[in-house]
């Protein structure tokens, strides 16, 4: 086995981690409710301040997208199963986007506390239904994600 050999199970697992972190973490504000807590919360208001997700995702956010990105880069180029790639790709950018745009037009909002009460509750429901979806999006992820890792593994490679 060479070095470059094995490094792959490394940022494989190293974006595994993350990607459940991301996964569970929004799972997470899902079951406790972290946009109405935030919204209800008497806080200051910042991106970094006490209460704010950024202070836990942050640390997995580049491990999660650059490591899986790693890795379905790594399996393309050594041939992997494309159409498995592919998918997970989509629903991994799919998963970004949509969490981009709940950050840009809800969390901000509501951490900067710049809401009026009456916006809060429709923007805390809008959360909850793009939430649930990158959830979705997530575990496609990591299905295919396994699928890739395995069909990379299977894939013969040159002797020296």
């Amino acid at each position: 086995m060479t070095e470059h050999d094995t490094e792959f199970p490394t940022t494989a697992a190293m974006a595994r981690f993350a990607r459940a972190g991301w996964f569970f973490g929004n799972a997470y504000e899902a079951a406790v409710g972290v946009p109405q807590l935030i919204a209800s919360a008497d806080r200051q208001g910042g991106i970094l301040a006490v209460g704010s997700p950024v202070r836990y995702f942050a640390p997995i956010g580049p491990a999660a997208v650059g490591g899986t990105a790693a890795v379905l880069a790594r399996s393309w180029r050594t041939g992997g199963d494309r159409r498995r790639i592919a998918a997970a790709s989509a629903t991994l950018c799919a998963a970004l986007g949509i969490s981009a745009y709940l950050i840009a037009t809800i969390n901000v909002p509501l951490l900067r506390a710049q809401l009026a009460k009456e916006q809060r509750s429709q923007l805390i429901a809008h959360w909850h239904r793009g939430n649930s979806v990158r959830l979705g999006l997530l575990a496609a992820t990591e299905i295919l994600m396994r699928r890739v890792e395995v069909s990379a593994q299977s894939v013969p490679r040159p002797q020296p």
